[in-house]
């Protein structure tokens, strides 16, 4: 009997550290930008992305922040996710795909977004038009 007890006490005690523990991991430290990136299991793209930060010079835990969420095929993991992004205090979020984007801007249609992969960017309301237009303080010409 006193054997359970101690059991239940650690148990317990346990499931009440749980949260501080996830709360504590979830401080970022002053400085880091934090961005979102939301993708159904697509290695291939994680790893662009990855790879495409370092090479524009931000690397993660020393100026960025990067919290990924990989949803699973036929699952509504997606929703959950992109709403939790919502949530976050983010610079911006990546959606790797249409699905992703269309659930990030159900959840938070302000958050700053780029879509990597998004067949439709007009019909689908992202975009007013794809004409490029420099902006008028540049002098760029293309």
């Amino acid at each position: 009997m006193d054997n359970r007890y101690r059991r239940r006490s650690f148990v317990g005690r346990l499931g009440a550290a749980f949260p501080l523990a996830v709360w504590a991991q979830q401080i970022r430290p002053s400085g880091l930008k934090p961005i979102g990136f939301l993708t159904r299991n697509e290695p291939t793209l994680i790893d662009a992305f990855n790879s495409e930060m370092r090479r524009l010079g931000y690397i993660e835990e020393k100026n960025i922040a990067v919290e990924i969420r990989i949803s699973r095929p036929n699952s509504s993991d997606n929703v959950k996710y992109a709403a939790e992004l919502a949530r976050m205090d983010l610079e911006l979020v990546v959606a790797a795909a249409l699905p992703s984007a269309l659930e990030l801007r159900k959840a938070n249609p302000a958050m700053p977004m780029v879509i990597a992969t998004c067949p439709g960017m007009v019909s689908n309301g992202f975009a007013a038009s794809l004409d490029h237009q420099p902006e008028p303080w540049t002098t760029d010409k293309y």
